[in-house]
């Protein structure tokens, strides 16, 4: 039994040095951890303070004042020790810090004091956000004018409405005759359809022309060799030649220009436009088809037959009402249905007693200026 005891009582020594021996080597790592820490500490309360402190030295003094008076006047009094102090005396402060309550608080004070050293940095402007901002792969248009983006739109379906058309006449769907026919009566229309899409202001006029403005360089581009193009030539002239684009092409889209600033939103450049697209087109089909090599001449030109000075009358009535009736629902100019479409009537038949006459070449100006006119002197 005294065996058994003295070889418990060494057992339970040999425990004790043991567990003695853990809680010093407990302490030795606990202690190296709260001087590791207290030098991170140190550190970042360094950079913290040292930055905000070189940020307050431009503060402005009305930023004492306020509900951030105090903060502000903390901060104030804590930067007049310089940037240096700060630095050393917070970071011997936080390096005793041991506890983790003390060391929270101690952070919380760091934070407050920082803030208040930030409370006396002088405002900044912000930049005024870009007109066009990528972010993410988001793009952002908030600050392009409303006119900007309808103007946008109408290149997408002019120009939509342009590809296709050359893309017909390249696969052979479309002869050359056909595809510059098309091209002739539907971009009018389509412009026109485009108007309700632009503001009120007066300087939507401005925008809007530029649709045309843009096919028209273009012709003129691919017409004088800058640019080349063989499908806006083959969609465009009668011959394939792109000198020829100089002449008709651009004077339709310099009459399309003309009429959108002249009269913008009212009925005189409707039907100058209606006029020069449609009636012009339908006066050439059916002038070259059978019925019009068969119908008589126009006494003043040999040229021009009955039948397509009629198609062109008829075709730009036609039209025309349309749009005298669509718009007046929008408030562009008002009237009975009767006298409007008397101005419409009135103005079809001078462009085409206009188209009748042989200008050489110069028909396209003058059907939109005989249009306007006729509908400007029948609406005052």
């Amino acid at each position: 039994r005294e065996d058994a005891r003295h070889r418990g009582d060494a057992s339970r020594r040999r425990a004790c040095r043991r567990r003695a021996c853990r809680r010093r080597v407990c302490r030795r790592r606990v202690s190296r951890r709260q001087r590791a820490h207290g030098v991170r500490v140190r550190r970042h309360a360094g950079r913290a303070l040292g930055f905000w402190a070189a940020r307050g030295n431009s503060a402005r003094a009305g930023a004492l004042q306020g509900p951030r008076g105090l903060a502000a006047r903390a901060g104030a009094s804590l930067q007049s020790f310089g940037r240096e102090w700060e630095t050393r005396a917070l970071g011997r402060t936080a390096a005793c810090l041991t506890s983790t309550a003390t060391r929270i608080a101690s952070m919380k004070a760091i934070l407050v004091l920082a803030a208040a050293a930030g409370a006396l940095r002088a405002p900044r402007r912000r930049a005024p956000p870009p007109v066009v901002s990528i972010r993410g792969g988001a793009v952002s248009f908030a600050k392009i004018p409303y006119d900007g983006k309808a103007l946008a739109l109408a290149y997408v379906v002019l120009g939509g409405f342009d590809r296709v058309v050359q893309e017909l006449k390249a696969r052979g769907a479309l002869s050359n005759a056909a595809a510059r026919k098309l091209m002739h009566s539907g971009c009018g229309p389509l412009f026109l359809c485009c108007w309700p899409l632009f503001g009120t202001r007066p300087s939507a006029r401005f925008w809007a022309m530029l649709g045309p403005a843009g096919l028209t360089v273009k012709a003129v581009a691919a017409g004088t060799g800058l640019v080349n193009d063989p499908k806006t030539v083959a969609s465009m002239s009668r011959s394939g030649e792109k000198a020829e684009l100089l002449k008709g092409p651009a004077l339709y889209g310099a009459s399309h220009v003309a009429a959108t600033i002249a009269g913008w939103r009212t009925l005189p450049a409707v039907m100058g436009i209606v006029a020069l697209c449609v009636g012009d087109a339908a006066a050439e089909i059916v002038g070259t088809s059978t019925w019009g090599r068969r119908s008589p001449r126009v006494p003043w030109c040999e040229r021009k037959s009955l039948a397509g000075t009629a198609a062109f009358a008829g075709a730009t009535f036609l039209v025309g009402s349309a749009f005298a009736l669509r718009f007046r629902t929008l408030g562009w100019w008002a009237g009975e249905t009767a006298p409007l479409l008397a101005v419409v009537a009135a103005s079809a038949g001078a462009a085409a007693f206009a188209e009748s006459f042989d200008t050489g070449g110069l028909d396209n100006p003058l059907i939109v200026a005989v249009a306007y006119a006729v509908a400007k002197a029948q609406m005052a």
